[in-house]
């Protein structure tokens, strides 16, 4: 019978093999490590409302608990997620500009194409082919019975355009939200950075973007009258200022130098109390121009992250970033696994009170999100991470045929 090595040489192994493959061949664990936090504040925010929702006990009194008030913010993971996109579109857009090249359109949407449309077409038709022959349920609703028709749904889906048309995210996936919005911000990103490298300096640019965000309230009221954004409020109008947070946090790098010792350690009491009062779990009052707060605390969080001197070491790990890096297919898995484990834990234990229902479901459905995600992403995603594997692709399919029709 052969085992399994559990040296950490061999664990070393098995992390490498997940970790996601870079195009430019450069790997800045911290971002992963970002991304690891990010995604595991949203599992838990939707790992409680899924145990709530099918809760037959005292919902006023779990409603009542700290619990319930830290994990109803885990929501705040997108926020952390769009600052990080901010971040790292706007370095990989500006770092030719500031070289004296010229931005480069078709790289820069065929990589957004083949890295992220494969994944996200296969996860999603997958799920929707669960949701059709399983009669899977989201938010106690039956999608077709009530909801968008089930394929119109899947089809606003993969093209983006979801909370545009039906006003509300996908019911069969919900949180493909945020990835709507997250494709208008890649629509707006190059003519952002085109815009900001029209000034020679760092700061000059740090201090046109916290400009922009000050007055985006105003500029979308005036555009909008007001109406757009309470109809769509998921879309770019409402989030751009969470993205430019990247922005800012990438410029602040090139101004300064790095840290020493103390400043790192300061930056990682800030970022730690910015995420306390970002999640409000902190309720002290920041006198700030409207509309500044929440990007300034996403600004020290993702600081810390690349200039902290003990998140940064936190966040570095190979474990935390490999989780990280997996974060695009658990984030389109987790909800319908979630679903599943939650509906079948509350018929199995009806008298657990809401906590010890809570952490079964946790102990369960966690780990089947991570396996169910692992598999994917060795399977779909990872793949499409190699710049090059269409031409790949191409090639394999051409000596496959070329073998085929030569003669025996």
């Amino acid at each position: 019978m052969q085992t399994v090595p559990t040296s950490p040489f061999a664990l070393s192994r098995l992390l490498l093999r997940f970790r996601r493959v870079t195009s430019g061949g450069g790997y800045i664990p911290e971002v992963d490590g970002v991304r690891c936090v990010a995604i595991l504040m949203v599992i838990a925010q939707h790992l409680h409302e899924r145990v709530l929702r099918r809760f037959s006990g005292n919902h006023e009194e779990v409603e009542a608990s700290w619990g319930h008030q830290l994990l109803s913010q885990g929501g705040m993971g997108v926020l952390i997620f769009f600052a990080l996109s901010g971040f790292i579109l706007y370095q990989l857009l500006s770092r030719p500009l500031l070289q004296g090249q010229s931005l480069n359109w078709k790289a820069y949407f065929w990589r957004r194409v083949t890295r992220l449309e494969p994944p996200y077409i296969v996860i999603t038709t997958g799920i929707l082919l669960f949701v059709i022959f399983s009669g899977y349920q989201s938010g106690g609703k039956l999608l077709g019975k009530g909801g968008q028709p089930v394929l119109a749904s899947f089809a606003a889906t993969i093209t983006y355009t979801h909370t545009l048309i039906f006003g509300r995210p996908p019911s069969f996936n919900p949180p493909g939200w945020s990835l709507e919005t997250e494709v208008q911000f890649y629509l707006l990103a190059p003519l952002l950075a085109l815009a900001l490298l029209r000034l020679p300096r760092p700061w000059w640019r740090f201090g046109a973007t916290v400009a922009i965000i000050a007055a985006w309230p105003m500029v979308v009221h005036s555009l909008t009258n007001g109406n757009f954004q309470q109809r769509f409020p998921t879309t770019i109008l409402t989030f751009l200022p969470d993205f430019l947070a990247g922005v800012l946090v990438c410029e602040w790098m090139r101004a300064t130098s790095p840290f020493p010792r103390w400043l790192s350690v300061a930056a990682d009491l800030l970022a730690l109390v910015s995420l306390a009062k970002l999640t409000h779990l902190l309720h002290f009052r920041l006198h700030l121009w409207p509309g500044l707060e929440e990007p300034l605390l996403l600004t020290l969080i993702l600081l810390a992250a690349f200039r902290g001197y003990f998140i940064k070491s936190l966040l570095s790990r190979p474990a935390v970033a490999t989780l990280g890096g997996m974060c695009y297919t658990i984030y389109l898995v987790h909800v319908p696994v979630l679903e599943l484990v939650a509906s079948g834990t509350v018929r199995l234990f009806p008298r657990l009170n809401y906590w010890s229902l809570l952490g079964v479901e946790a102990l369960i459905g966690v780990p089947m999100v991570m396996a169910v995600s692992a598999v994917a992403f060795l399977l779909v995603e990872q793949p499409c991470m190699r710049k090059n594997w269409p031409s790949e692709l191409r090639d394999a399919i051409r000596r496959r045929l070329s073998a085929e029709k030569a003669p025996a």
